[in-house]
């Protein structure tokens, strides 16, 4: 469907003819059913379809004018931006299977209290790997560096307004790079701080690291009980490791999303929150 969008827009922007744009722009609107029903999911794609057509027009460097005339539905739009803020604002009002332990307000409540002076317990260990969104098994290994680029020699991996990145993750051990750091403490330096705090600690003996004894084999038995025992009987599901990343990729999503973020957009930020590798790095536009 990208490809045929855009092949569409290529082509009518060589015409160079209003109605050509207008017609084409209504085409990649809803059809709905046999019945004439429209549903949502058909709705949203086919407002993201027309929002591509009129991308891919001003980049094959069709009329302003006539695109900001013609290329649009405002039906579709309204319906679709209708549909995105009910779903957005149904997602916040229920917020999933985040247990009591680990709702924002009470992960970002022990955060700020934390005493970097004291030597850091279990629960300041779980809550820093849910603040990071961070595996157990990177905690001694992940870095998080500013980055400052040389306009004249930028790396690959390095994405425009992003100056906060992490490295030591532990899926890329064949081919390392930077990724870009989104946490739902707001200041990197924080985060880093935090970070640095919980490692130390680890590396002088006075906290157990959550995955690996001091020979280096694998046990993390001790740290899964400790989550495993903060489940509470309004909760239904066991805290898991797995679960403290996600629930962390969830609560930075909303800290970075900004006013009327959309599904996708949260969906986006929470991939960027957890370090996966992604083509888009537009999401919220977030400059850390």
């Amino acid at each position: 469907m990208i490809y045929s969008v855009r092949k569409r827009a290529q082509e009518v922007a060589k015409s160079e003819d209003k109605w050509d744009i207008f017609i084409n722009t209504l085409d990649l609107g809803p059809k709905g059913s046999k019945d004439g029903v429209i549903d949502d999911k058909e709705m949203v794609a086919s407002s993201s379809n027309q929002s591509r057509f009129h991308k891919y027009l001003a980049e094959y460097r069709a009329d302003r004018e006539l695109i900001d005339r013609y290329a649009k539905d405002s039906k579709t739009t309204t319906a679709s931006n209708k549909i995105q803020q009910e779903r957005t604002e149904k997602r916040l009002a229920n917020p999933g299977r985040t247990p009591e332990h680990f709702t924002f307000e009470k992960v970002h409540r022990r955060l700020q209290n934390i005493n970097t002076s004291k030597i850091p317990s279990m629960q300041d260990l779980a809550d820093v790997i849910v603040m990071l969104s961070m595996r157990p098994a990177e905690v001694s290994s992940l870095q998080i560096i500013n980055y400052k680029p040389d306009s004249k020699d930028l790396p690959a991996w390095y994405k425009a307004g992003y100056s906060w990145y992490c490295t030591g993750c532990r899926k890329q051990r064949d081919k390392p790079i930077p990724m870009c750091l989104l946490s739902m403490e707001k200041d990197p330096e924080r985060a880093r701080e935090l970070l640095t705090w919980i490692q130390d600690a680890i590396k002088a003996g006075k906290l157990r690291d959550p995955v690996y004894t001091e020979t280096g084999k694998r046990n993390n038995v001790l740290f899964a009980k400790f989550i495993k025992s903060l489940k509470t009987n309004q909760n239904k599901d066991e805290i898991t490791p797995k679960l403290l990343i996600k629930i962390g990729a969830k609560h930075a999503s909303m800290v970075h999303a900004g006013p009327n973020p959309t599904p996708q957009h949260l969906d986006n930020l929470s991939e960027i929150a957890l370090r996966h590798k992604i083509n888009r790095l537009d999401a919220g536009k977030i400059m850390l």
